[in-house]
């Protein structure tokens, strides 16, 4: 959860494989969620993860997907929700083709100067005790 439209609410993104889409429910001042809204977001998107990727203060949604050769791609979009507006608004994407066997992405501040940085932990056999690349 992270506040994605600047109200000061925490927001929830949810990937839905089957669907190919995520959903995003913005917080509410009374502490609920708001109706979800769509969007299509490649094929089997998983492992969101949020980050200012293109430097301007909000929070970018960084995801995993498939392509059309069915390898990973990180799709990075960037937040163009104005504040004070209930709908978001996403602008430009970037891609980012890792190969096939990209297993998890997230973010994180890993040397301490407030900047969050993507992280992708590629080869899912490292997850079960073989050895795995991180690339930052």
């Amino acid at each position: 959860m992270n506040d994605l439209d600047g109200d000061g609410f925490d927001d929830v993104l949810v990937g839905n494989s089957g669907s190919n889409t995520v959903s995003v429910l913005l917080g509410q001042s009374d502490g609920t969620l708001g109706d979800p809204q769509v969007f299509e977001a490649g094929e089997s998107p998983q492992s969101l993860t949020l980050l200012d990727y293109d430097g301007d203060g909000d929070q970018d949604l960084a995801f995993r997907s498939y392509n059309d050769v069915e390898e990973s791609t990180i799709t990075i979009l960037s937040n163009d929700t104005a504040a004070g507006v209930s709908r978001m608004a996403w602008g430009e994407d970037w891609s980012i083709n890792e190969g096939s066997a990209v297993s998890l992405i997230a973010s994180g501040n890993l040397n301490g100067d407030a900047t969050a940085v993507l992280v992708t932990v590629v080869d899912s056999l490292g997850l079960r005790g073989q050895q795995s690349s991180v690339f930052i």
